[in-house]
């Protein structure tokens, strides 16, 4: 048995475990039927990143087997630019880009004379805040169909929805199998206004849910917040998180935590998790706003020699130098030893005390933030023989400090090198640094040339960024769309190819027969349209067992009744595609003789086989056979050449029709109409294509094969279908009244 011969559900269930979008592109190009399944259900639901108020979410929580493709989901706000790393643009499928974000409604009023909000204001809050939490309620009831979901962000304000009354965020995530990755960034700015129904929404953060520390066997797990910065706050639970991380996920790779609360209560929960946290995948760090005392941050460092990544940011490493100096109470031998990245503000010592620790051999260190430009430093640095891998320093600097005089010694010790960043802080006479309210000037050296024997030659430019809350400078990440097809990253900027000449035909169309084809198919339509009778299905369409099933009605086939669309100047019918096809019986035989076949469809229409690997067309593509017919076909078989012409290559085939083949054919009168008394409900008659056959020997009146036709062992004929957009009763007879006004006759026998 081949893939292919399984049933439907079984393969939709097999494309579901590939977690690689490139794997899945990959597989939907195999063939039509894999990419019906791969296409958009897979590619375009496997990662959401969009607000709450979006239908996208309404859609997955009517279609649980919809939902449950999905993998990784952020939950995004309005005001998310203040977090400058986390700054991406929405992901969504590509039927909700369009649909614009639902608003409450704008009313206008003016304040009381005490200087209270309007009663007008206050119940445009209330409706916006009831709003929003209709659709958290949506959200949670389309979170209950994930169950493959890997990595869940919330970037938003905290939910409006009451745990003590229903199911909230944290508790429908406590019970997914497949959750590892947790990013939650719990805003500062609550909801504003009369919540109406809703209580205080301060006291439903994830740190007064239990259900938020009752999370297991995580692998990443990220959480920032500055909500708790006045007393009227309230204070977390701390106690719950350092238990979650240290009993519940024993396979921890990723830690990160940011918090600045009242009388700095955050800041014992660091000393907790160190003293007690033990992860034997641990690879990177990053506590931000706390301080980390020595006696806990090195033992801590120890028991895990599988970090790559420290980061120390806004943070404090509080080290006693007595303590630093006590070689035996201090274990810094094989410290880090995978040592990629080493952030701070500054480092200081604890850099010194990283770098002075041996090792059997060095670190792979890439990039260090934080250090502090001295001689001790650039002994150490000397001494760990981790200089050779560097290619990126930030030195910090409270005084005026010289970066002349380290830069020779520099170049000797770091000889690979690229970037090198002087922050100055200056501080006051009291001895303070002086970083708020103030601007930071940074000093950029990029090395150009690297020389030994002499100082590198550098380009500096000093540039001035305002500070941010964080203390850093703003970077805004931008990721590059995705091609729902390939997978590949797609440029910003599309490369579009202009017309070098202009088209007579195309023109023609725009300026006559469109205002002839409106006045020729307008049907006026009196009242509103009548609705189409309700056809029933065979089979349930929601139901995931049958949802890939032919699902024919149960009246009969409805496609030769369909109605047709209203008169408007934006579905006036045009020509889509002209499609030249030719069937070579020998073929059938010998594939070889499909050659001559397919030289032929290149010199009339300049296109070549599959279009030389080109995911724009399909260039010339081979017609194989789908059944057997009297036992010399066989499905598979390949028995003709077809191409679909579109844009200015169509047009350019039909004025060489029209103007140079059918005048020099004498037997040829015009396209043969059907019987006046013919149906007008079968499918041909509503598919809006009209087609007509040229025979072998009017081949050879193009100028294209006539001006070769002698390299040509034999011509074949072809079918011609000139395909529209007409759609409904009667769509033929509009289809055929545009052909017409090319110039292509038709007659009734």
């Amino acid at each position: 048995m081949i893939l292919l011969d399984l049933p439907l559900e079984t393969l939709d269930h097999i494309v579901s475990t590939i977690a690689s979008p490139a794997d899945l592109a990959n597989l939907g190009e195999a063939c039509r039927l894999l990419h019906s399944i791969v296409s958009p259900n897979h590619t375009q639901f496997r990662e959401i990143r969009a607000p709450l108020l979006l239908p996208v979410w309404s859609k997955l929580a009517e279609n649980h087997s919809l939902a449950q493709n999905v993998r990784i989901i952020e939950v995004q706000s309005v005001e998310l630019y203040q977090y400058s790393d986390r700054v991406d643009d929405p992901l969504i499928p590509g039927v909700f880009r369009d649909l614009q974000i639902p608003q409450a409604p704008v009313i206008n009023d003016y304040e009381d004379d005490d200087g209270d909000p309007p009663v007008a204001a206050r119940a445009y809050d209330a409706a916006k805040n009831v709003m929003h939490l209709g659709a958290e309620r949506v959200f949670v009831a389309a979170l209950k169909g994930m169950v493959n979901l890997t990595s869940f962000k919330w970037s938003r304000t905290p939910t409006l929805i009451d745990p003590a009354e229903e199911e909230d965020v944290w508790t429908v995530l406590r019970g997914l199998p497949c959750l590892t990755d947790v990013d939650v960034v719990d805003r500062e700015k609550p909801y504003e206004g009369d919540l109406g129904e809703v209580d205080d929404p301060a006291y439903h953060r994830p740190t007064f849910s239990t259900n938020f520390f009752s999370l297991k066997s995580l692998k990443s797990f990220s959480f920032i917040t500055e909500a708790y910065n006045t007393p009227s706050a309230g204070k977390p639970n701390l106690d719950c998180l350092a238990t979650m991380l240290v009993n519940d996920c024993p396979d921890l790779e990723v830690l990160k935590l940011s918090a600045t609360m009242f009388n700095n209560t955050f800041r014992t929960v660091p000393g907790r998790i160190l003293l007690r946290g033990a992860w034997a995948s641990l690879k990177e760090v990053q506590l931000r706003g706390v301080e980390c005392l020595g006696e806990l941050l090195f033992p801590f460092l120890a028991a895990h020699p599988t970090i790559e990544v420290l980061s120390l940011l806004g943070s404090t490493p509080m080290m006693d130098p007595s303590y630093i100096s006590s070689a035996g109470s201090l274990p810094i031998r094989g410290l880090l030893p995978r040592l990629r990245i080493i952030r701070g503000t500054p480092l200081g010592r604890l850099l010194l005390a990283i770098m002075t620790s041996s090792l059997q051999s060095p670190r792979p260190l890439e990039e260090m933030v934080g250090a502090i430009p001295s001689e001790s430093f650039l002994h150490a640095l000397k001494q760990s023989g981790s200089g050779s891998n560097v290619k990126r320093i930030v030195f910090w600097s409270l005084n005026d400090v010289s970066l002349l005089t380290f830069i020779p010694q520099l170049a000797v010790i770091v000889p690979n090198l690229e970037s090198l960043v002087m922050k100055f802080h200056p501080q006051n006479e009291y001895g303070v640094s002086q970083t708020s309210g103030t601007f930071r000037v940074e000093l950029v050296i990029h090395v150009v040339h690297r020389n030994p024997s002499m100082c590198p030659q550098v380009v500096a430019t000093a540039t001035r960024h305002s500070l941010t809350r964080f203390q850093t400078a703003p970077r805004i990440t931008r990721r590059l769309p995705r091609s729902p097809k390939t997978g590949l990253p797609q440029p910003h900027v599309k490369i579009i190819t202009r017309e070098f000449a202009p088209c007579r035909l195309e023109d023609h169309y725009h300026t006559t027969l469109k205002d002839d084809l409106m006045y020729m198919t307008y049907t006026h339509q009196v009242g509103e349209a009548k609705q189409p009778r309700q056809i029933r299905l065979k089979f349930d369409p929601n139901d995931p067992y049958s949802k890939y099933r032919r699902n024919t009605p149960v009246g009969g086939s409805q496609i030769g009744k369909k109605p047709a669309p209203p008169s408007s100047p934006d579905n006036i019918v045009r020509l889509e595609k002209i499609q030249l096809h030719t069937m070579v019986k020998e073929a059938v035989s010998n594939k070889g003789n499909l050659l001559g076949a397919m030289m032929q469809m290149k010199a009339l229409t300049g296109e070549s086989f599959q279009a030389g690997g080109q995911h724009a067309v399909q260039g010339i593509e081979l017609v194989r056979g789908k059944k057997s017919v009297g036992g010399w076909l066989r499905p598979g078989v390949p028995v003709g050449v077809k191409v679909d012409l579109r844009g200015q290559a169509m047009y350019d085939f039909l004025g060489t029709l029209v103007e140079f083949v059918l005048p020099r054919l004498r037997d040829f009168s015009g396209i043969v109409l059907p019987p006046s008394s013919s149906s007008v409900n079968t499918p041909s008659a509503v598919s809006g294509v009209v087609s007509f056959g040229l025979p072998a020997q009017a081949i050879v009146f193009f100028p294209q094969i006539e001006v070769n036709v002698d390299s040509y062992s034999k011509l074949y004929g072809m079918h011609i279908h000139f395909v529209t957009n007409a759609r409904g009763v009667g769509a033929q007879d509009r289809a055929r009244a545009l052909v017409s006004g090319y110039q292509i006759p038709f007659i009734r026998k």
